[in-house]
């Protein structure tokens, strides 16, 4: 008799067989035997089986791209902010602090304004 591991998504699933033998499913994966697959199954318990690694793969490299994507931008900015810190040549405004849009302008995409002055502050206090 061959056994896989079995574990219910939500709640607890109980599977029972016509010859009084009943089992209790959690989130925990456990051993269930054969004769109860076909009643787990139909009452929504998941085998290790059943799930797609690669799906689950792509996602993680997608996110893993955004997060590098985020961290090069912010690097980027940061690089410029501290050119600017350096030269202000009329990124500054009265509050000495840089005008997004002129910001913008400099690296060649948007970027928004709290961002900046959040990576000013840091920049400032550095110095």
């Amino acid at each position: 008799m061959s056994e896989k591991l079995f574990s219910a998504p939500r709640g607890n699933i109980r599977v029972a067989l016509l010859n009084g033998q009943a089992t209790t499913i959690t989130s925990t994966p456990k051993p269930l035997p054969e004769c109860f697959w076909a009643d787990a199954y139909a009452k929504g318990a998941v085998t290790g089986d059943m799930v797609d690694t690669s799906i689950a793969d792509k996602i993680a490299k997608e996110v893993k791209a955004k997060e590098d994507l985020v961290l090069k931008q912010t690097k980027e900015l940061k690089e410029c902010l501290q050119g600017i810190f350096k030269e202000s040549g009329g990124f500054l405004g009265k509050d000495n602090k840089p005008i997004a849009r002129r910001v913008s302008a400099k690296l060649g995409r948007a970027v928004n304004k709290p961002e900046v002055l959040d990576l000013w502050d840091e920049i400032v206090e550095a110095s």
